[in-house]
């Protein structure tokens, strides 16, 4: 396990502790797990997959990994945050 964090405009939308992270970088998908190398990279559109369960849609971001810590900032796709909100509202209801 490892701590992620992801800012997204002024605000943190995730803060928590996390098996896995999984993010579109500029070059090929990042994969983080505990204890991965120090790295530093950049995202392009796509989503940040966290547990193989959260989905948050970017459109580019910065992602740092250190010392067994995650850290995203990145830029939210405008509205779809809401939308995916509300789409797992309603498979939790089912």
């Amino acid at each position: 396990m490892f701590d992620l964090t992801v800012i997204c405009a002024r605000k943190i939308i995730f803060d928590d502790t996390v098996e896995r992270v999984r993010v579109s970088g500029d070059e090929s998908e990042y994969e983080f797990l505990e204890f991965h190398a120090k790295c530093i990279g950049c995202l392009t559109k796509g989503v940040i997959l966290i547990n193989e369960k959260f989905m948050i849609p970017i459109q580019r971001g910065i992602v740092k990994f250190e010392n067994n810590k995650c850290v995203i900032l990145a830029e939210e796709i405008p509205g779809q945050a809401e939308k995916d909100e509300a789409k797992t509202r309603k498979q939790q209801a089912v």
